[in-house]
């Protein structure tokens, strides 16, 4: 059984050494590049083959529950939105419901006023200019890279070139995670906390963040102090 391991072990590490050749931070960035360009060209030959593309909602599955509870909103029938869920689970439906409260749904009120396509686009917009200020607000913390540089090193990596694609609120979070850190770090705890707060409307983060803090002994996060300490 020994002799098996070490056989399976000698052969992991050959097979770590042969990939370590391809995957450098020059030819990962390289791949990156790539997948942002193939995924952009793949949408406008699809947009240009299918006109409709957009319209029908073909594209864009998340932001198709999110325009559809804005619409709710807008129309005075916020009773009826998480009606879709309650269809998923008795398998009736595999239209995308919502799965937040209320109040994120009127955040795409608004949107639900234009046509889909033209609101998907907005929305597109809407998240890189977020993602540009997520950029800034770091850039100006930790002294990185500028932030262009910093939005095109963002949208190259797969996760958020993925919500991108498929119309989710990431960049929100991501937005009150920087704004939270900056706080911490200035001495701002009140902000920092009401930017904390805002997780709460995402179950799954607020429960990751309620079990980072709480295996501290104080209660607070466990690296509190080097957030704080000037870079």
């Amino acid at each position: 059984m020994r002799e098996v391991i070490r056989h399976v072990v000698r052969l992991e590490e050959r097979l770590v050494a042969r990939v370590a050749a391809f995957a450098t931070v020059r030819r990962s960035s390289i791949y990156a590049t790539g997948f942002v360009i193939v995924t952009v060209a793949t949408g406008v030959i699809r947009f240009l083959t299918l006109p409709n593309a957009l319209a029908d909602g073909d594209v864009a599955g998340d932001f198709r529950g999110f325009y559809h509870a804005g619409e709710l909103v807008r129309l005075g029938q916020s009773a009826h939105l998480y009606d879709r869920l309650a269809e998923i689970l008795r398998g009736e439906s595999l239209e995308p419901p919502l799965m937040y409260p209320p109040l994120v749904a009127s955040l795409y009120a608004p949107l639900s006023a234009l046509p889909y396509g033209t609101a998907l686009v907005v929305f597109w917009i809407v998240s890189l200019a977020l993602w540009y200020a997520v950029s800034s607000i770091l850039s100006r913390e930790f002294h990185l890279t500028s932030p262009p540089r910093g939005l095109w090193q963002l949208v190259r990596f797969a996760p958020i070139a993925y919500s991108l694609a498929y119309g989710q609120m990431t960049v929100l979070w991501a937005l009150a995670l920087a704004l939270f850190v900056v706080s911490l770090r200035r001495g701002r705890d009140v902000v920092a906390g009401l930017c904390l707060g805002l997780f709460a409307l995402k179950r799954r983060a607020s429960w990751a963040f309620f079990a980072s803090f709480s295996s501290s002994a104080d209660g607070r996060p466990p690296r509190r102090r080097s957030f704080r300490e000037a870079p």
